[in-house]
């Protein structure tokens, strides 16, 4: 099964693979608003990996445009958990007390802009590894630069394409999720590692314990025991 954006309406279409191989027979339809999705769209996903389920994904938007907030907030929520911020200082907020996973960032605020948002998330502990996207209306190199020497992942021009939109978020959330695997399994390897030690320094224990007991018992016998190695050196004698 492979995840189809359209990029007329944005939905997902959840497409079989039998369905993909046979494509150029039979175009295929979106299953929201019928758009008859192109090959451009299509072709990246005949080689792509399994799709991620984003039904457990929190997205945060802080935007102050409240027109565009709510936009973006019914596009997405079909797919995603989503959490919206006018300001900057509420979008910190709701990062802090919610932790999404990823934040759609708007450059340009009043008060305190975009580069200050994402500057003081990054200095927080609690949201420094949160994912963020710049989302603006400029279309500047220098800004695009500067957003990510502060820590942002991408960088998005209005007004937004629902298909790159979609694309570029599932590309951000397969990556977290790929790094959340590998943190699990780096978790339970060393679990795994730390439950072999503590069996190892148990049965270490029970030996020198048997080995003690073994002792014990020799120093009652009568006659000489002597216990060598195999050079004939005398490792203990009653």
């Amino acid at each position: 099964m492979k995840v189809i954006f359209c990029e007329e309406c944005g939905g997902k279409n959840i497409v079989a693979d039998e369905q993909l191989e046979h494509i150029d027979n039979k175009p295929l339809g979106c299953q929201i608003c019928g758009n008859i999705i192109s090959q451009e769209t299509i072709i990246p996903h005949l080689r792509s990996t399994e799709p991620i389920n984003t039904l457990h994904y929190h997205l945060l938007l802080i935007d102050d445009d409240f027109a565009h907030l709510q936009l973006m907030k019914t596009t997405l929520e079909k797919e995603y958990t989503v959490s919206i911020a006018s300001t900057g200082v509420h979008g910190l907020e709701l990062a802090a007390e919610r932790k999404p996973d990823l934040i759609l960032l708007d450059l340009n605020m009043p008060g305190m802009d975009g580069y200050e948002v994402c500057k003081r998330l990054k200095e927080n502990s609690v949201t420094r590894k949160i994912t963020v996207i710049f989302v603006s209306a400029r279309d500047d190199k220098d800004d695009e630069y500067r957003g990510f020497t502060l820590g942002a992942v991408d960088y998005i021009n209005k007004p937004i394409n629902l298909q790159i939109l979609n694309a570029r978020i599932t590309a951000q959330l397969r990556l977290k999720q790929l790094v959340d695997q590998q943190k699990k399994q780096s978790d339970s390897l060393i679990h795994s590692l730390h439950q072999d030690n503590i069996q190892i320094e148990q049965e270490l224990e029970r030996l020198q314990q048997e080995k003690t007991n073994l002792f014990a018992l020799l120093d009652f016998v009568q006659d000489r025991v002597i216990i060598e190695d195999a050079e004939t050196r005398i490792l203990w004698a009653n």
